[in-house]
């Protein structure tokens, strides 16, 4: 998929770009956690990113593209796990406990 994508004819040729990338990535930058790509299906262009998600189709339909800073990236919807019932849920009293 990534060769026909980059129009790259073997498997050597597309090992040997993404090692570059790889090591000047090492070599110009400190190695430190960058949530945009450990939370991010595909990072980089808006034409890489649109190609990515049309490549992958349906798998990733309830995802979106989304710009951060110069750079765009495929995410999920956050979502919010912080449920707040307020006053459905009462407070456990020994008048209804049974001994």
């Amino acid at each position: 998929m990534l060769k026909e994508l980059w129009n790259i004819k073997d498997d050597q040729a597309l090992q040997a770009m993404c090692r570059g990338w790889i090591e000047n990535e090492l070599q110009t930058k400190s190695p430190i956690h960058e949530a945009n790509w450990s939370a991010s299906l595909a990072v980089g262009s808006l034409a890489y990113v649109d190609a990515v998600k049309e490549t992958l189709g349906l798998k990733v339909r309830k995802r979106s593209i989304v710009e951060m800073n110069d750079e765009f990236a495929i995410r999920e919807e956050s979502s919010d796990y912080g449920v707040d019932f307020g006053s459905k849920n009462s407070h456990i009293s020994t008048k209804k406990a049974v001994f």
